[in-house]
């Protein structure tokens, strides 16, 4: 049970947040009471329309300078496609409760994404909570950095408890802005849906990884294959995709955001 401390820095905090919906100082009035609440160092939120795109809202916290910056960046223009939890955030739905997804870094696709986001980076943990309107996806991602312990069962309750309120405050925030799209677009032929609906998991991946710039002989270290392993999964995309040239694929591809959903993660539907 929360004592009464605990009270009066969430009733501050909410104050705080709502006083700054709107500004620059949400983002860091956000951290401050996920910081106090479950001890996340940083907060990254993304919002997904299917007019607009995938856009980023905040990026705030304890990281400060080039990596929290340029984390995002990256992941903005190109590492948003390896991302295992895009599926669910991109996928239309009706309005559905805040939940929790869990995470483990074992499960990301590449270890090149691996190596940059977490090997390399400050973070050492994270906690997502997902929420739809049914226009509006929001992804937040609240980060620990190395110098603490990760997430605990009783953090992501945490996190579930303080989900509806969180979100709420989001969307009014997001609403309040004037975000411009990122430039990948949200527009996707359904023939191209469908086609790349016939992709393995792996070819899935393949595709990923050469549609950020990768070339056979980094996504065959990438994915511990051989070359020809590599050779052999790209030239049965080209087939099942219709297409013959890298021109050709990034013409059609380059810029689609629901061409490369990767598997659905498992999502955790905390009890409050």
């Amino acid at each position: 049970m929360m004592d009464h401390t605990s009270s009066c820095i969430r009733a501050e905090s909410v104050g705080r947040l709502a006083i700054t919906l709107g500004s620059d100082d949400f983002g860091f009035e956000l951290a401050r009471l996920m910081d106090a609440s479950i001890g996340a160092d940083h907060v990254m939120c993304l919002a997904y329309t299917e007019r607009q795109g995938l856009q980023c809202v905040l990026n705030s916290g304890s990281v400060r300078g080039p990596w929290g910056q340029s984390l995002m960046e990256l992941y903005m223009q190109k590492y948003f496609r390896l991302d295992p939890n895009l599926e669910v955030v991109i996928t239309p739905r009706e309005l559905f409760q805040p939940s929790v997804l869990a995470f483990d870094p074992r499960r990301l696709p590449s270890a090149q994404y691996r190596s940059i986001f977490w090997s390399r980076s400050p973070f050492s943990d994270k906690c997502s909570l997902m929420f739809s309107d049914g226009l509006i996806s929001l992804y937040c991602n609240f980060y620990r950095t190395t110098q603490r312990v990760s997430f605990t069962d009783d953090d992501r309750q945490h996190v579930y408890v303080l989900g509806s309120l969180v979100s709420g405050m989001l969307l009014a925030h997001y609403r309040l802005l004037d975000v411009s799209p990122q430039p990948l677009g949200a527009e996707v032929q359904a023939q191209s849906v469908q086609e790349a609906a016939a992709l393995s998991p792996r070819e899935k991946v393949v595709l990923s990884l050469i549609l950020v710039g990768q070339t056979n002989e980094a996504i065959a270290l990438d994915q511990g294959v051989s070359i020809n392993t590599i050779k052999t999964y790209r030239k049965r995309l080209y087939r099942k995709l219709g297409v013959s040239t890298l021109n050709e694929l990034h013409a059609r591809y380059g810029r689609s955001v629901e061409v490369l959903k990767p598997r659905r993660p498992h999502a955790i539907r905390l009890n409050s």
